[in-house]
């Protein structure tokens, strides 16, 4: 009998990343004229990510971009000030605030300050990526039209005999019921994103105890619970007390951007030490804990 082999030839395999060291991010001109990205947190810089990414956003002094528009993005400012324009409407910004720009929505940023304006940005471009499909615009082909229904009526589906039509006639919304139902839907909709908050100020934010996980201070930075319309992607600040450490615990992807101080993470029992500017990418179910290593008189490990 010969060698058995693998069904599955795993040499090639190489499992995704769990840490980005600050050294690794590298500034590129991007397609928003005048703003350079660093990736962070995306397929091309190594991770397996299925759902979102993080990126460095460096928008040089003194400088602007053209307007543009995009998917939905968080926005966390982490050195500068200046102002940005979203759909029409002027939100100033300074280190600490959190945007939040819906999806297509034009937008252009100011760096009124001396010095650069880096921003965290956090989107779900890989899971928006998988759900896009091909979806075309209904054509009729050419010999293929339908046949008018004229006066016919088919009985009922369930053996109730003739029952009388549905014709809907509706100057401001003609067609069937769901037809209505959808427009109505859609204005509601929107208006529910107009109406949505844009900007958290970081003067506003105040820390939650333990509201996540054990042993952690917590401050909501962007989601549904603040007002803000984000649908696909929240934001959030975590600390920990010097020396202390949160529970063990497990959940979906996630991304943790270290802000200050330092301290490590275990992630399914491995050890990768942190400190500011480091960035964590943390797998559907891996078990992580994260520890502080700062101590009372240095920088909470945030």
């Amino acid at each position: 009998m010969g060698e058995k082999k693998p069904l599955v030839d795993l040499s090639c395999y190489q499992p995704g990343r769990s840490v980005m060291k600050r050294g690794e991010i590298r500034l590129k001109p991007s397609y928003c004229k005048g703003l350079y990205i660093g990736r962070i947190i995306a397929p091309e810089t190594g991770f397996y990510d299925a759902t979102t990414t993080l990126d460095l956003y460096h928008l040089p002094a003194g400088g602007t971009t053209v307007p543009y528009r995009q998917d939905e993005i968080l926005l966390h400012i982490l050195t500068g000030e200046g102002y940005s324009i979203i759909d029409e409407v002027k939100y100033e910004w300074e280190r600490g605030d959190t945007i939040h720009i819906k999806p297509g929505y034009w937008h252009q940023h100011w760096n009124t300050s001396m010095e650069a304006a880096n921003m965290l940005a956090a989107r779900t471009t890989p899971l928006l990526k998988y759900l896009k499909v091909y979806a075309p615009t209904p054509v009729i082909l050419e010999g293929a039209e339908y046949t008018p229904l004229g006066d016919w009526v088919p009985d009922h589906p369930f053996g109730l005999g003739k029952q009388e039509l549905i014709v809907e006639v509706d100057e401001e919304l003609p067609g069937r019921p769901w037809v209505k139902w959808l427009e109505r839907t859609r204005a509601k909709r929107k208006q529910q994103m107009k109406e949505a908050k844009t900007i958290m100020k970081g003067k506003d934010i105040r820390w939650e105890k333990e509201s996540t996980h054990g042993g952690e201070f917590n401050a909501q930075l962007a989601d549904l619970s603040l007002g803000f319309d984000a649908r696909t992607v929240d934001m959030a600040i975590q600390a920990m007390p010097p020396m202390g450490s949160n529970e063990t615990h497990i959940h979906g992807e996630a991304i943790v951007y270290m802000l200050a101080g330092k301290g490590y993470v275990l992630v399914n029992g491995e050890k990768y030490d942190l400190e500011e500017g480091d960035c964590v990418f943390v797998h559907t179910g891996d078990v992580h804990q994260f520890w502080s290593t700062s101590g009372p008189d240095e920088t909470p490990f945030t």
